[in-house]
């Protein structure tokens, strides 16, 4: 039934569990086109196939961000304007379009009616739904559907991030992954969709277990 679905055919062959066909695919049409969309395909590839490794998977991430990346056009630390007053509340930034769905509603929720607001200042971007719902739970809730990757970096940079947390990544889309890839915060954590490597020097730190990362 998923062969015969409207879907192009290397996602109908992933959709049906048959990965390494849907990766030959996946590498015919990245040699034919080096876009981002398609390295993202054979990136989900690696993660659902059994005969790569956790390092393969990062080797090919650091291929994507050497072809995709710009790694080289990274800010230097001393671009940033935040505080180093260990005693002041932490700016926290969350950006993402689902946050209230069937597993949101059990974990982000929980955690914003939860937080330590004197430890804490939590920024909520969203481009999904759930706007009446969120408002009330974070500091501030920015609205950013219509905004483009350019108005974003500079919001938060406005906003003087201090950590940012991406809930989407890089293969859920829609996304605002390019634009975290130029780090408009001096610290970016890829976290909750995707929990490993996203193999670029723009995200300092992965939210993970022993069971998405193995040794």
């Amino acid at each position: 039934k998923n062969l015969k679905d409207n879907a192009p055919p290397k996602e109908a062959l992933f959709n049906a569990g048959l990965i390494d066909l849907a990766e030959d695919l996946a590498r015919a049409d990245l040699g034919r086109e080096d876009s981002v969309e398609n390295h993202n395909f054979l990136l989900k590839c690696y993660l659902a196939s059994p005969r790569h490794s956790a390092q393969d998977y990062f080797q090919e991430s650091r291929e994507w961000s050497r072809r995709h990346g710009h790694e080289e056009l990274l800010p230097h630390p001393g671009d940033f304007k935040n505080s180093r007053n260990p005693e002041r509340r932490l700016r926290v930034g969350i950006v993402g379009d689902y946050f209230l769905n069937v597993i949101g509603s059990s974990t982000l929720y929980p955690f914003f009616r939860l937080y330590d607001r004197k430890k804490l200042e939590v920024y909520c971007y969203n481009f999904g739904p759930n706007e009446d719902d969120l408002r009330p739970v974070v500091d501030h809730y920015r609205d950013i559907r219509k905004l483009s990757g350019d108005e974003f970096f500079k919001l938060v940079r406005d906003d003087v991030i201090d950590i940012m947390l991406d809930i989407n990544g890089r293969i859920r889309t829609p996304n605002y992954f390019e634009t975290l890839l130029r780090q408009p915060a001096p610290i970016q954590v890829n976290w909750y969709n995707l929990p490993c490597t996203v193999g670029t020097k723009a995200f300092n730190y992965a939210i993970t277990d022993e069971y998405c990362v193995r040794k």
